[in-house]
C-alpha cells in the first residue's frame, strides 16, 4: 500500500537515515507554498510515516543532505534551499498549482538554512542561515577530507527579464574553527537549476 504525506506543492524530497535511529527511514519535503517544510519516519509498526519536525521555509525548493562526523551510510546535517519570500498577501498564484507572471513581486534575496540533529532532543537545531538568490538546489561533497557546500543560484532582483539570472552561484567550505560553512568561490551562472558534483580519477569537477 501507498502512503501520501501533506505538503504544499512540495517541490523537492530528499531521503535518508539517522545513526541514532537504526532501521528507520526519513523523509524530508520541501514545500513551496506555505511556511514550512517537514521531516517524516517510518516509525510505526505497519511502515506508515509519522511527523517529526516541521521547519520554517520560504518557498522550499530542495535539500542538501551531508555526513560530517556520522556513521557511515548516515547523515548529520540537512541544508534547505529557499526560493523566494511570499508577498503578505500569500503566494502569488490564483489555483495553488500555477504562478502568475503578474501581480507578483520580484523574487529577492532570502536565508537558505543549514540545520544539524541534535542526539539528545531528536530534533533538527538551525546552524547557519546563508542568504540566497532563488535558489534552486545545493549539493554537497568531500574533496580530501574537507566538506563543501555548492548553491544554485537562479534570479537576483533587477527589472530585466533576462538579466535577472544572471547571478552568482557559491561554493562554500566548511570551517571546523566556527562550525559554520565559509564563501570560499562565486562562480557566474545563467538562472542556474541544479549543481552537481562528480569525480573522473583524481580530479573533482562541479557543474551547474
Amino acid at each position: 500500500a501507498g502512503f501520501g504525506w501533506p505538503a504544499e506543492g512540495a517541490y523537492g524530497l530528499a531521503t535518508f537515515h539517522l545513526d541514532q535511529h537504526a532501521g528507520r527511514t526519513f523523509i524530508a519535503l520541501a514545500d513551496f507554498f506555505g511556511d514550512s517544510s517537514s521531516i517524516w519516519s517510518n516509525s510505526q509498526p505497519n511502515g506508515s510515516y509519522s511527523l517529526v519536525q516541521t521547519l520554517p521555509s520560504h518557498a522550499g525548493h530542495s535539500w542538501a543532505t551531508m555526513n560530517m562526523g556520522g556513521a557511515e551510510d548516515t547523515i548529520t546535517h540537512l541544508f534547505l534551499c529557499n526560493y523566494r519570500t511570499w508577498p503578505a498577501s500569500g503566494p502569488c498564484d490564483v489555483d495553488r498549482l500555477t504562478l502568475q507572471s503578474s501581480g507578483c513581486p520580484p523574487i529577492t534575496p532570502t536565508n537558505s538554512t543549514l540545520w544539524r540533529f541534535d542526539q539528545d532532543r531528536g530534533q533538527f537545531d538551525l546552524v547557519q542561515s546563508l542568504l540566497t538568490h532563488g535558489t534552486n538546489a545545493a549539493e554537497a561533497f568531500v574533496i580530501d577530507g574537507q566538506h563543501y557546500l555548492a548553491v544554485a543560484n537562479a534570479h537576483r532582483n533587477v527589472s530585466d527579464s533576462i538579466a535577472e539570472g544572471v547571478v552568482n552561484s557559491t561554493v562554500y567550505r566548511w570551517d571546523t574553527a566556527t562550525a559554520q560553512f565559509m564563501p570560499l568561490q562565486n562562480i557566474l551562472t545563467h538562472s542556474a537549476l541544479d549543481v552537481k558534483h562528480w569525480k573522473i580519477g583524481n580530479d573533482d569537477y562541479l557543474g551547474f
